[in-house]
């Protein structure tokens, strides 16, 4: 965990990761992050992996979709998305 100058630890949760799974980025999910993305938006990608510009996710979140996400009720998609979007989500 990383601190801050008072030596505080600083909460980086959701914020992405420059050096991720097989030495690529994986991009920060937090509200701010995810700005241009309305809640169907976020519903239509954890059910099926299309984004708002009609690109397709790849590599590893590809299969959390398909074995994760894909799987669960519409409901509990909709809860993620909401909560993604959520000021309770802000960085």
């Amino acid at each position: 965990m990383r601190r801050n100058l008072l030596g505080g630890l600083t909460c980086r949760t959701l914020t992405g990761n420059s050096r991720g799974p097989e030495g690529n980025s994986v991009p920060g999910i937090t509200s701010t992050d995810l700005a241009e993305w309305t809640v169907e938006d976020l519903e239509l990608f954890l059910e099926v992996g299309i984004t708002p510009s009609g690109d397709f996710t790849g590599a590893h979140m590809a299969d959390v979709i398909e074995y994760s996400t894909s799987k669960l009720s519409n409901e509990d998609r909709t809860a993620i998305s909401h909560y993604l979007n959520s000021e309770a989500n802000k960085p």
